[in-house]
């Protein structure tokens, strides 16, 4: 899956993937990263696995969503599954989707209209209290896939009723699309309105959350 990595470290250094030695002691750590979708998994993976003691959610979303099926239609089924059972998942609002009228009536990539307003299974709510590690949450306020900005904050207030005994923090951005990548290219801009909008503001805030997840990775992943 592209939008998903895991992390592993030693003390000392970064490397994907690796392991370190120090004092005759390997030391390794890993941790989960995702972007999107990627992200719902890498939240649902931290859960079920807590060797996993560190978890960067960019773009997430707060609860389990239905999958796709062939044609870009709703499955009616979860988009995850854990040892053969699904997981439950919170519906699309409509059983189909008018993509590409929705890309010539806004002359963007933009499919928020479908991902917003939902009526959220409770069961679908991804219990993030139960994660074991420090969580580093990223979102923006130019999202047109889902509103990721609500996610992050229904996340953080998930783990303060919780008392979550690990470091978290949610970063909001301005421009940066959904597609939060330190990387993304130049071709982005053809389909995101924000990002041929406000190219050297989105580029500056992908360095700032590069070297946010550095930081992270060398000061509170422990």
């Amino acid at each position: 899956m592209s939008n998903i990595r895991t992390i592993v470290c030693n003390a000392d250094a970064v490397l994907f993937p690796a392991s370190g030695r120090k004092d005759k002691v390997v030391i390794t750590l890993s941790g989960s990263e995702g972007v999107s979708k990627g992200a719902e998994y890498a939240a649902t993976a931290a859960i079920q696995f807590p060797e996993l003691s560190m978890v960067i959610l960019k773009t997430p979303s707060w609860f389990y969503s239905e999958g796709m099926a062939a044609g870009k239609r709703p499955s009616g089924t979860s988009c995850w599954s854990y040892q053969g059972r699904e997981l439950p998942f919170t519906p699309y609002k409509t059983r189909r989707f008018p993509i590409a009228r929705e890309i010539l009536r806004r002359r963007e990539f933009n499919i928020l209209e479908f991902n917003t307003g939902k009526a959220i299974n409770p069961d679908s709510i991804i219990p993030v209290g139960k994660t074991k590690a420090p969580i580093l949450l990223f979102s923006t306020k130019a999202d047109t896939i889902w509103p990721s900005v609500e996610s992050g904050q229904k996340i953080v207030e998930r783990l303060e009723e919780h008392d979550f005994p690990y470091p978290y923090r949610h970063i909001c951005f301005e421009y940066t699309s959904h597609m939060m990548l330190e990387n993304c290219g130049s071709a982005i801009r053809w389909f995101i309105k924000s990002e041929k909008q406000f190219p050297e503001e989105c580029a500056k805030e992908r360095l700032m959350m590069g070297k946010e997840c550095i930081r992270w990775i060398e000061q509170v992943w422990k």
